[in-house]
């Protein structure tokens, strides 16, 4: 937790641009864009943790080999929820409008595009490499951040890269393996992943969406697209057969997943208003440590030397992102105070004799 402050502190405004007001009001809490920052990521963190392990049940215990139809089912069941949601008039969410859609649309394109070329991937790289590339992604969202957005890179951004690089280099030393047509695939992941999450960026802006409405459009507009993944793949055609089908607790768990899914989706549009699109993505990198640690303890996965230095230097690359972050944005909070006081500067009259 930690590690998040540190990466979504430096996003927001210094403590002396926020409204004075009681230190124990939770109202006030909620209104400092750094406190959203900082519970944004942390949701988005807790959110996609717990994501895995449900989904780590769903296709280890229960064997649940269809992909796409798993994810159509969660982002069903997340549509399923805003609608009754918005009925019983918790939440408000506006009308379904086809210009936003058309607008969003590439997001889900994309969305899809991120999956497939990463299953593709997986079947032809072991999972470290897998996850350096992810990394690398980092660097190529950070470089779109700078071009559309206007967010700097430094040389200590570029070293907080380095560091998680290296740790997932690390931490996977003795799995490392070669496969051209793996990397090409994987390739593809990279950019598709920077373009979803850069894009993103830009529709959020763009739509004036609230979280409750992104996340609408988001689920609702993927599910012709994974349909038609489903059936391609033949998934759809197969699923009939699967031994688990009506079992009460598979079922609990895969409308569990689907509850988990739909927070994850609220909590990844939060992140993303309120900070950036490279803290979403280092945030996203960074989270794959407590998981790592959670597998460890629940799972018993096997720990080595490599892997526990790989987290320790993930954990370091986490660290030098947040610490960086804060350094620039308080220089620049500086730069902008310099000039308004250069604006407000009252011009210096002729002497009167």
């Amino acid at each position: 937790s930690g590690v998040l402050w540190l990466c979504s502190w430096g996003e927001t405004m210094p403590a002396h641009d926020v409204p004075k007001s009681s230190p124990t009001s939770l109202k006030s809490v909620w209104a400092d864009p750094r406190a959203q920052a900082i519970l944004a990521c942390t949701a988005y963190c807790f959110f996609s943790a717990s994501m895995v392990f449900v989904n780590k049940i769903l296709l280890s215990v229960y064997s649940f080999p269809f992909n796409y139809t798993l994810i159509f089912v969660q982002n069903s069941l997340a549509v399923v929820i805003l609608i009754a949601a918005k009925h019983w008039g918790a939440i408000s969410v506006d009308s379904f409008s086809w210009n936003t859609a058309i607008l969003w649309l590439p997001v889900d394109i994309l969305f899809v595009a991120m999956l497939v070329t990463g299953t593709l991937s997986l079947r032809l790289l072991v999972v470290p490499m897998v996850t350096i590339f992810k990394n690398l992604t980092n660097i190529l969202i950070a470089t779109g951040d700078r071009i559309w957005f206007a967010n700097e890179i430094s040389f200590g951004l570029m070293g907080s890269f380095a560091l998680l690089i290296v740790g997932s280099i690390v931490a996977g030393f003795n799995d490392l393996s070669f496969n051209a047509t793996g990397y090409m695939w994987m390739a593809c992941n990279c950019v598709c992943t920077a373009a979803y999450v850069l894009y993103m960026r830009h529709a959020v802006k763009r739509t004036h969406l609230s979280d409750f409405g992104m996340s609408y459009y988001n689920n609702l507009l993927s599910l012709p697209l994974l349909a038609v993944m489903g059936i391609t793949m033949g998934e759809w055609q197969q699923i009939g057969s699967f031994e688990y089908l009506t079992s009460p607790p598979f079922l609990f768990c895969l409308a569990f997943s689907g509850t988990v899914g739909f927070l994850l989706s609220l909590s990844s549009f939060w992140c993303v208003r309120t900070t950036s699109a490279t803290t979403y993505g280092t945030v996203g990198s960074l989270n794959k440590i407590p998981v790592a640690i959670l597998g460890i303890i629940f799972f018993k996965n096997k720990v080595s030397l490599y892997s526990g230095l790989g987290i320790g230097l993930g954990l370091g690359g986490g660290v030098v992102y947040g610490l960086v972050k804060n350094q620039l944005q308080r220089a620049k909070q500086q730069e902008k105070e310099i000039e308004l006081g250069r604006r407000h500067k009252l011009p210096e009259g002729k002497p009167k004799f």
